[in-house]
C-alpha cells in the first residue's frame, strides 16, 4: 500500500498521473491518498465526478479504481 501526501491541490490531474505511474513502477495496487481537510471535498468530487474512474463503496466508504489500482482518499485531521 502506497501513501501519498498532497501539499496542494493545484494541478490535482497531472498530479494523479505521477502518483499512478510511481504506484505502478513499485508494483502496488493500493494507494492512500492524504489531503488537507479545507480542500478534501474539492479532490473527492473529481475523483466522484470523472467518467474515467471507477467508483466502489464498501462499509460506508467509496473508494476509487483506476487501471487496476484501488485508491482512497483521506482526510488529514491534525498536524503537528
Amino acid at each position: 500500500m502506497m501513501t501519498v501526501s498532497l501539499t496542494n491541490k493545484d494541478n490535482f490531474k497531472s498530479k494523479l498521473k505521477s502518483i499512478l505511474d510511481t504506484a505502478k513502477d513499485k508494483g502496488e495496487s493500493g494507494i492512500v491518498i492524504m489531503t488537507d481537510r479545507n480542500w478534501h471535498v474539492e479532490i473527492y468530487d473529481f475523483m466522484i465526478n470523472h467518467k474515467s474512474i471507477g467508483k466502489l463503496k464498501m462499509a460506508g466508504q467509496t473508494f476509487f479504481v483506476i487501471k487496476d489500482m484501488r485508491i482512497e482518499i483521506k482526510a488529514i485531521d491534525f498536524y503537528i
